[in-house]
């Protein structure tokens, strides 16, 4: 796993054979966002997905399974605008703390992680994605 940190924003990207996971933390001005998801990329085999009461964090308290209806449409919309076909296959949300930006900026992250070029750069596109937030 690699945590990242960008101004306000922590991301941490848990990434292998074109599967990952994308948890996404801002605390600024007193205003948290957070949001998780998981995915692969088209024809390739997902993660096996936790089943559990709570989703571990790699940066803040456990989340709740699930990616409300308030988010999916969002998230699926982002995606489709950025033309990169994402598989979602897991999601997580904080009841208070979880937004839109939070999971638009999570997608636009795992879209770049499984963005079907150089692996080993994806690192610094996910930097700059963040930077521009």
């Amino acid at each position: 796993m690699i945590v990242l940190h960008e101004g306000t924003w922590h991301v941490a990207v848990d990434a292998a054979d074109r599967t990952a996971v994308v948890e996404v933390f801002r605390d600024a001005g007193g205003k948290r966002l957070r949001a998780l998801l998981g995915g692969h990329a088209p024809g390739h085999p997902p993660a096996a997905v936790p089943t559990a009461a709570v989703v571990h964090s790699a940066l803040s308290t456990p989340l709740v399974p699930g990616l409300p209806d308030e988010f999916a449409g969002p998230v699926r919309d982002h995606l489709a605008a950025l033309g990169r076909p994402v598989v979602i296959d897991r999601g997580a949300h904080d009841e208070v703390d979880s937004c839109e930006e939070a999971f638009r900026l999570a997608a636009e992250v795992l879209a770049e992680v499984l963005a079907p070029r150089d692996l080993a750069a994806w690192e610094e596109r996910v930097r700059e994605v963040v930077r521009r937030r």
